[in-house]
């Protein structure tokens, strides 16, 4: 049985719908098929067990992406293995008709790439489907999207039907239409794609969740106070501004303007300077001199990039920080533009966020699933009850939950939060359960505690030198572990996170729920749980209680109501 290996990178899912339809076709001829997504990080696999390849690509710019480039070229040397390519187009509906996009010379910049490693390419074609580039161009209506997907995929089956039959025919754009988009796609290669980049901008309805950062195949953007940044090794693929559920990702047009009129003018005069000095102080032969001023003129055009890309890139950035100028940089005609998705388009598999909570007798429930409420919103999470063995722990009062997880099976997690209770004074001295929380501090994201499970951080040594809080009746004790406590209802150094007593465990979730998902979805879910704290008595705090109130709680004379701390 035949077996091929489809090579395809994809920005929002045409190249990937395209590739669905070939795996389809070439399956229904009884040909086995793998396919392999290229991103950030991923290489060829090994080659020789495949009978035939098929690479295919959205065209960017009359190219194939940086990175597809970059994969390509780490392709072994062949003995004349069949390659097919693929190029897919943007195509647009212009007065009622559609106007299909053109490849330029990317097919055959490829063929002749993979041509020098000896692979034989014996057919290259097109595919149009609607044109993705939403940060500069509306991508239309539903119905004109359909219909040029209709086309796009009448072509690719035509494509695997040649492919089937092992038709030779290849892509050849003429020598004009070759020569200058191979310019085009040249540029856009060095300076364009990351000068792009650099105008995305999140407005005021992100809602910091991530799915931009956590979804670029490049992993171009970043999360910075809860808002994506855009690094300058950007593909221009488009993915982020027409994946963002909020529609939140613009192009900021100040940004734009601003940054592409000092570009033009440094160019503009650092040609000037080189026409009227370099005669002046470079005396030599007219055609050595023609030569000395070209060879001065790239100079100037990449130093007036690196200058846009690096150190006014820098200074917009830093001024983006104040609010008003950040308002200014988020005007854009992008708002009004439609979305585009594939039809193939799948979210990139995250990997699994883990929460461990730990269990043991005479826990506090409230320290458990107060958090537990809140943090089981984070997207992609799965929590674990962790404990020295499996099976049933109860609180103080009877409560029952399940220890699924034992240290030996999950040593670590993102995130590690320990509660608090009376059973924690038996766990001070406990090995198994000290030496896991040390080392599961070691690999975690984050590292909390509620009430008294402070005790257990200081008891693992990780509170040495650090700030931290617990249930105001165990302060005294946590003295011995921590030099450094606060009164608050949560303090945060560094990962580590500790709150006060008990109910000050979901605002402490709460806050590390805004940390990883932004602000804006916090409240989300605290409005969802309408946690909105109004007690009928002023007695939650030390300081505001009655006085023999706090006398008889710090004696625990009341122990039948104090089964918490």
């Amino acid at each position: 049985m035949p077996n091929t290996l489809i090579h395809f990178f994809t920005g929002t899912g045409n190249t990937a719908h395209a590739v669905r339809t070939i795996v389809d076709g070439l399956r229904k001829a009884g040909q086995e098929v793998t396919t392999v997504q290229v991103s950030q990080g991923v290489n060829p696999p090994d080659l020789s067990s495949f009978d035939r390849h098929i690479v295919a690509f959205p065209v960017l710019s009359w190219a194939a992406p940086v990175m597809m480039r970059q994969y390509l070229k780490r392709f072994p040397k062949s003995q004349g293995k069949q390659v097919a390519i693929l190029a897919v187009n943007g195509a647009v509906f212009y007065k009622g008709k559609m106007v299909p996009g053109a490849s330029g010379q990317a097919l055959e910049e490829v063929e002749h790439l993979l041509r020098r490693k000896r692979y034989d390419v014996f057919l290259s074609g097109e595919a149009s489907f609607p044109d993705n580039w939403t940060q500069m161009t509306d991508p239309g209506d539903e119905k004109s999207q359909k219909i040029i997907i209709t086309h796009g995929e009448a072509d690719v089956r035509n494509f695997t039907e040649k492919c089937l039959s092992g038709k030779r025919e290849l892509f050849r754009c003429s020598p004009f239409n070759h020569s200058w988009t191979y310019l085009v796609a040249f540029l856009f290669g060095k300076m364009g794609r990351r000068a792009l980049g650099t105008f995305y901008i999140a407005d005021s309805s992100c809602t910091g969740c991530g799915l931009c950062a956590r979804q670029c195949p490049s992993h171009t953007i970043v999360m910075e106070h809860n808002r994506p940044r855009w690094k300058t090794n950007c593909q221009d693929c488009n993915r982020c501004i027409n994946l963002c559920p909020e529609k939140a990702i613009q192009t900021s047009m100040p940004l734009f303007i601003i940054q592409c009129t000092l570009n033009i003018l440094m160019i503009v005069f650092g040609i000037k300077a080189v026409s009227t000095y370099a005669p002046l102080l470079i005396p030599v032969a007219p055609w050595l001199m023609i030569l000395i001023k070209t060879v001065l003129i790239i100079a100037v055009l990449y130093l007036a990039s690196w200058i846009t890309l690096v150190p006014l890139y820098t200074f917009f950035r830093f001024l983006g920080k104040i609010p008003a100028v950040r308002k200014f940089y988020c005007l854009s005609v992008t708002k009004k533009f439609s979305r585009y998705k594939g039809p193939e388009y799948v979210m990139r598999k995250q990997e699994e966020i883990k929460i461990a909570i730990l269990l043991f007798d005479n826990f506090t429930a409230l320290d458990v699933v107060g958090p537990y409420e809140v943090l089981s919103k984070i997207p992609n999470s799965k929590i674990y009850f962790v404990a020295e063995t499996t099976g049933v722990y109860q609180d103080s009062k009877g409560l029952q939950l399940v220890a699924d997880t034992s240290f030996e099976y999950l040593p670590t997690a993102d995130i590690v939060l320990i509660p608090g209770g009376f059973g924690i004074d038996a766990l001070l001295t406990n090995h198994q359960v000290i030496n896991w929380i040390t080392n599961a501090h070691l690999h975690s994201k984050w590292t909390v505690s509620v009430c008294s499970g402070s005790l257990l951080l200081g008891a693992a040594g990780l509170l040495k030198d650090r700030k931290a809080t617990t249930h105001w009746n165990r302060k005294a004790q946590l003295a011995a572990y921590c030099s450094d406590i606060v009164d608050e209802r949560y303090v945060q150094d560094g990962k580590l996170l500790t709150s006060a007593g008990v109910s000050a465990g979901i605002d402490m979730a709460l806050y590390l729920l805004s940390l990883i998902m932004g602000e804006k979805y916090a409240q989300i879910v605290q409005l969802g749980m309408e946690y909105d704290p109004q007690p009928p008595f002023n007695s939650g705090s030390p300081r505001t209680a009655p006085k023999e109130l706090v006398e008889m709680v710090a004696n625990r004379r009341t122990k039948g109501a104090l089964g918490c701390i």
